[in-house]
C-alpha cells in the first residue's frame, strides 16, 4: 500500500471533517468540496421515469399520531374511525400514501446521514430488504415499506462508484479520498455529530444542481 497517498487523503478528509464540525458549518470552502464537484460530474447517473425504489419507515407513535396511519382503507372513513380501528380480520397495518413518502411535519425530522435536522430528504433503496435494514428495526417493530416511482428523469451524483482499494496497489489520493467519503455515508453510528460532514456533502451536491 502506498502509505503517503493514504495519509494525504486521510489528512485531507479529517481537516474537512473538523472544519465543518468545529468552524464553518454553512457554505464552507474546502478542497474536498472542490474535488467532490469533479467526482460528481465524472460519476453522474441518469435515472429514468418509471424506475421503482423503496422506502421503509418504522411505525412508531409519531407515525400513528401525525403521519396518517391508514388502518381501514375506506375513502369515507373518519379520523375517529382510523384511531379506533381494531378489525382483526384485516391484518394489514401501514402508512397512507402521504405518510409513506417524507414526514409531513418537518418539526419531527431528526438529523440523518444526509439531511440536517428539520430538512426533508427522501431516503430510498433499490430493494425492499435494503430499505428495511436501513431503518434498523428491533424484533418487535412494525415496518412500513412503500414503492416510490420516479416520475421524471433525474440526474444523480453517484458517489457509490466502485473503488479498487488494495493494500498491494498504489492508490491515488483521490481514490483514498473517495473511500473516506463513501465510508462517511456507510459506517454505522448512533451519534448525530458524526453526520455533519456527510450532511454538508449532501447539501453541496444539491447546491450543484443534482437531484440526489
Amino acid at each position: 500500500m502506498e502509505a503517503a497517498n493514504y495519509d494525504k487523503a486521510r489528512e485531507l478528509w479529517y481537516s474537512f471533517h473538523d472544519e465543518v464540525k468545529y468552524h464553518h458549518r454553512f457554505f464552507p470552502s474546502h478542497p474536498v468540496l472542490d474535488k467532490l464537484a469533479v467526482f460528481a460530474e465524472q460519476c453522474k447517473l441518469t435515472v429514468n421515469a418509471g424506475k421503482i425504489y423503496y422506502r421503509a419507515r418504522i411505525i412508531d407513535d409519531n407515525a400513528l399520531s401525525g403521519h396518517m396511519i391508514a388502518k381501514c382503507f375506506r375513502q369515507d372513513c373518519t379520523e375517529e374511525e382510523r384511531n379506533s380501528y381494531h378489525n382483526k380480520n384485516n391484518k394489514f397495518r401501514g402508512l397512507s400514501k402521504e405518510g409513506s413518502y417524507v414526514p409531513p411535519n418537518p418539526d419531527l425530522i431528526r438529523d440523518g446521514r444526509s439531511n440536517p435536522k428539520f430538512i426533508r430528504y427522501l431516503y430510498i433503496a433499490e430493494s425492499p430488504t435494503t430499505a428495511v435494514f436501513e431503518v434498523r428495526p428491533l424484533l418487535h417493530n412494525a415496518v412500513n415499506v412503500a414503492g416510490i416511482e420516479v416520475k421524471e428523469q433525474l440526474i444523480i451524483a453517484n458517489i457509490a462508484v466502485g473503488i479498487d482499494i488494495d493494500a498491494t496497489k498504489d492508490n491515488s489520493v483521490d481514490e483514498w479520498l473517495m473511500y473516506f467519503i463513501q465510508t462517511a455515508f456507510s459506517s454505522s453510528t448512533n451519534n448525530p455529530d458524526d453526520y455533519i460532514a456527510s450532511q454538508i456533502i449532501a447539501e453541496y451536491i444539491r447546491h450543484l444542481g443534482y437531484d440526489g
